[in-house]
């Protein structure tokens, strides 16, 4: 299951989600500004910006890499 880990208005956010989209991934939204539970998740990896997508068990920051994990 891919999870990605986002916020509205957030540009680089929209753009990794519709990269997915573009390619037939699906991914399960989090809000984080919504979901606590999520955002504590993400601050207690290390992370403080968003977009970060899960694949798996593991944590994926950027695009380039994203794609690169999975194939497209």
């Amino acid at each position: 299951m891919i999870k990605v880990f986002s916020q509205p208005f957030c540009s680089t956010c929209v753009a990794l989600k519709n990269e997915l989209k573009k390619n037939n991934i699906e991914f399960e939204d989090i809000n984080v500004i919504e979901n606590s539970e999520a955002r504590n998740e993400i601050l207690d990896k290390g992370f403080r910006a968003v977009p970060i997508v899960k694949i798996n068990e593991e944590y994926v920051v950027g695009l380039d890499k994203v794609k690169e994990m999975l194939g497209v």
